[in-house]
Parts: C-alpha cells; sequence; structure tokens
C-alpha cells in the first residue's frame, strides 16, 4: 500500500514521464479499487472534503460494482472532483508554505507592525517643562480616533516650532505621523529626533528603522536592517529588540 501512495503522489507531484501518466490515468478508468486509493489520498492531504460526504462517497464506490464498460463514464463523472481536489490541495499546501516559512522580506513587516500595535497603541505620561500641552497631546492620542491624532499632531508641531530642540514633542510628532500612516513625516522627525546629540535615551534610530519596514516600500528592508545594525553596535534604544530581530533574518 506504501508503494501505491508514493505511485500516486508521484502522479500529482509531475515526477511521472507522459507514458507513465497515461498508464496511471488509464489504470484510474481499469480499476475502481485505484480509483478508491486515489481519492483517499487526496482525503488525506485535506483536499477532498466533497468526496468524503456520504452521498458523493457512496456514488464513488459504484465504481466496485458497475461494468466495466460504464466505469470509463463513472470516472469521467468524477473527474471534475478529482481535478478540484487537486486545485484545493495545491491551494492548501501554497497556504502552509506561506504561512510557516515567512520569506525575509515578509517577516521584518509583520514583527515591525505587531511592535507598533503593541508598543504604540497608547502612549505613557511624561515629565518635561512643557508637560501641559505634552500630556494634552498623549490623552488625544490616546482616544485613538483619526479627528484626536490630527489634533495631537498639530499640537506637537507647534510645540516644536516653539522649541525646534524639544525632543518629546519630536518624537510624539513622529509617532502620531506614523499611526496616521504618514511614513515620510514619521521618518523626518525620527530622524531629526536620532541626530539631537547628548540625549541619554534616544529611540530615533529604532523608530526610524520601524517606520521604514512598516512602509515596506521594495527599498526599505536593507535600509531599515542597517539603521538596525546601528542601533545594536552603538548601544541605542531598542538595542534588545534589534539584536533579535537581526536573528531571526
Amino acid at each position: 500500500m506504501t508503494q501505491e501512495f508514493e505511485y500516486i503522489d508521484d502522479y500529482f507531484k509531475g515526477l511521472l514521464s507522459n507514458e507513465e501518466m497515461k498508464i496511471f490515468e488509464q489504470k484510474l478508468i481499469d480499476e475502481p479499487g485505484f480509483a478508491e486509493d486515489v481519492a483517499f489520498y487526496l482525503s488525506a492531504l485535506g483536499t477532498a472534503r466533497d468526496l468524503v460526504h456520504e452521498e458523493k462517497r457512496s456514488r464513488f464506490r459504484e465504481l466496485q460494482v458497475r461494468p466495466a464498460d460504464t466505469a470509463n463514464v463513472v470516472i469521467k463523472m468524477w473527474l471534475p472532483y478529482i481535478a478540484a481536489a487537486v486545485l484545493i490541495g495545491v491551494v492548501v499546501l501554497v497556504s502552509f508554505f506561506y504561512f510557516n516559512n515567512a520569506s525575509p522580506a515578509k517577516l521584518p513587516h509583520q514583527l515591525a507592525h505587531q511592535y507598533i500595535e503593541k508598543e504604540f497603541a497608547t502612549l505613557g505620561v511624561t515629565m518635561s517643562s512643557s508637560s501641559d500641552s505634552l500630556q494634552h497631546g498623549i490623552k488625544l492620542y490616546n482616544e485613538g480616533k483619526p479627528e484626536q491624532l490630527e489634533q495631537a499632531m498639530k499640537m506637537y508641531e507647534r510645540l516644536i516650532q516653539n522649541d525646534s530642540t524639544n525632543n518629546q514633542a519630536i518624537k510624539y510628532a513622529g509617532i502620531v505621523s506614523l499611526r496616521l500612516k504618514q511614513y515620510d513625516k514619521a521618518l523626518t522627525y525620527f530622524q531629526t529626533l536620532a541626530n539631537i546629540p547628548g540625549l541619554f535615551s534616544n529611540p530615533g534610530k529604532f523608530y526610524s528603522a520601524i517606520t521604514l519596514l512598516e512602509r515596506n516600500d521594495p527599498d526599505d528592508f536593507p535600509k531599515a536592517k542597517k539603521l538596525l545594525q546601528e542601533v545594536v553596535r552603538d548601544n541605542l534604544e531598542g538595542r534588545e529588540i534589534a539584536g533579535n530581530w537581526l536573528k531571526k533574518w
């Protein structure tokens, strides 16, 4: 039986020669038991759910009792179901390998998106010389509605206009831009943040990498990877996460 299923498997994988495929198909017509083995094989792959329905299965088993001169007609009747099952099988297998073996270009985007959804879902309170304005912007941000995000954006932009070195306002302006999917603007703010000297903790470069991965343009991944490598090398904020991500790629 194992050899039989290997033979069937070779057929659906396209490993048989043209002559062997003709023999296989003739065998399917001439031998009802073999046809059932083919159906069982497809069912085992999870691709022939319709065939396991009792009514259809009983019709398929008619191959065992039909005379040889009508077997061809019965097989032809079932060929569309078999073909459909094979097609479903291809989709199932492709989906399995796609989701369980994510490509190097796909996995980074997923990690960045998950990080944004978790870490930027809400913002915590902070203390600064412009605390009231920052806190009001955070409150608006945490409400999560587009109009509140836009209001928070305007508030942070005013703070930056008054003080171009306000690193907290710059950071929040970048985060709000990212949540609004204004990726170019977010990159501008995060790059500005990264270039502010003397900060005890500066996530600018790490957030820039996240923004590139989330945007996911064709050339964003190598740029983001380079930034993450610099975050790890220079011991910047986000180095642990950056290091873990780099190990996966």
